[in-house]
């Protein structure tokens, strides 16, 4: 090995000890108590001649965004700390130049904090999945299997299951998720004429693994809004405001050849909120088919508040506050049959959408490495892709005078994302 050769920093530990071949990595300097370390060079025999490699995470060829700037976030630990006095450590036996270059971007992968980043995405697909109900709902109360009269309340309640995915990035470097969210809405409505007047309130809890990098999240949620509905002739006018707050649990684990496993954890708070509005328009009404076409508006958004991870060795990340929205139109048309079930008034319906989301983006998270502000890096999650089609079905039945009973699924899928949902519900009007 010549002096002043450019090597690639690994993550390995040892002692110093003996004189060194001419084909091995000889010493290293620790960063902090983690196992990341600077490689460093001597000439044959000669132990005084020390030298740190700067900047070469970075510089390491075939890496992703996200492993790009988490080694951005290393070299500037390693030029921070390089001034103050650590030990020398050696590679051990065994492990050549070649042989050590080769595992760094694997080791840049799995040590990239960028899973942390998917928190928004998860919160975006929680949002529209409270969406879902409310146009689940809308769409009961087109139905008319009871009526409330002028005056009458109606109280109900939707149990609800998700299941997300959204697909990884390997240029990006983004983690991607699979999980499911569960839970239930509830709510209370007056009709006054061809307005119906509502509140409602959500709990659920979301649990996701990450996809490309070992972690998972788990979040609870808790909501509240209003909602309204106003017959305009044959056409009905739809609005919703929810607003709600999060809490999460995150962990990952890294590990790769040459470093230590480990897992980090930390806990986030937050906020969500989801504005609905819609029109829907019966063009078709002839005997039991009604035909409904319909186009809605909808913006989301979140607030994720900062956090701290633990239990990393150096290598823990603080997160910042991070802010994001989206807007997304759906323009749809459902088909409804009305049917008996067990003499009872029943109806049947198909709804196909189609929605875009003005804002599909991966969202970027910055985060500090060690808590170092000069780390700063903003690691970005998964895109969703901009369009989605959506087929649901629905069947509701009166089960008395002032009882209903709903069950509704339906399918997304968009070009990096899908989604599965589940609900049931129970109306009773007094």
């Amino acid at each position: 090995m010549k002096s002043g050769k450019a090597l690639a920093p690994i993550f390995l530990d040892g002692t110093v000890s003996g004189v060194f071949s001419q084909d091995r990595i000889v010493f290293m300097r620790r960063v902090g108590t983690s196992n990341l370390y600077s490689a460093m060079y001597t000439a044959k025999g000669d132990v005084n001649a020390l030298e740190i490699n700067r900047r070469l995470f970075a510089a390491t060829p075939g890496l992703s965004a996200n492993a790009k700037g988490f080694g951005a976030a290393l070299d500037t630990r390693i030029i921070a700390q390089s001034a103050s006095e650590e030990r020398l450590l050696e590679l051990g036996t065994g492990s050549s130049v070649a042989e050590a270059a080769a595992r760094v971007p694997l080791q840049l992968a799995n040590g990239s904090p960028a899973a942390y980043a998917e928190i928004a995405g998860l919160s975006k697909q929680r949002t529209l999945t409270l969406n879902q109900g409310l146009a689940n709902h809308f769409g009961s109360l087109r139905a008319g299997l009871i009526e409330a009269a002028e005056g009458e309340y109606t109280l109900w309640t939707t149990g609800y299951g998700t299941w997300h995915k959204q697909n990884a990035d390997t240029a990006v470097g983004s983690a991607g998720f699979t999980g499911n969210t569960w839970g239930d809405m509830f709510g209370v409505e007056k009709r006054f004429g061809d307005l119906v007047v509502g509140v409602l309130g959500a709990a659920g809890s979301t649990s996701a693994n990450f996809s490309a990098l070992a972690g998972r999240v788990t979040t609870d949620t808790w909501h509240g809004g209003a909602y309204a509905t106003a017959a305009v002739g044959s056409a009905t006018l739809e609005s919703g405001f929810v607003f709600g707050s999060t809490d999460s649990s995150a962990r990952r684990t890294i590990s790769a050849p040459g470093m230590a496993t480990q897992e980090g954890k930390m806990t986030m708070g937050g906020s969500e909120w989801l504005l609905h509005v819609g029109l829907a328009q019966p063009v078709i009404a002839t005997g039991s088919l009604t035909i409904t076409p319909s186009v809605r508006l909808i913006a989301q958004g979140s607030t994720l508040d900062k956090g701290s991870e633990k239990d990393l060795g150096g290598l823990e990340v603080k997160t910042q506050t991070q802010r994001n929205h989206s807007i997304l139109h759906e323009l749809g048309v459902e088909a409804r049959q009305s049917l008996k079930l067990a003499s009872k008034p029943a109806s049947a319906s198909l709804q196909l959408d189609w929605i875009h989301d003005y804002n599909s983006k991966g969202r970027a998270l910055n985060m500090d490495v060690a808590g170092d502000a000069t780390t700063r890096f903003g690691y970005k999650g998964s895109d969703s892709g901009a369009d989605a089609l959506r087929l649901g079905a629905a069947l509701e039945t009166a089960l008395n005078r002032r009882t209903t009973l709903r069950f509704s699924v339906d399918y997304q899928r968009q070009s990096n994302a899908a989604a599965a949902h589940g609900a049931l519900s129970v109306g009773y009007t007094f």
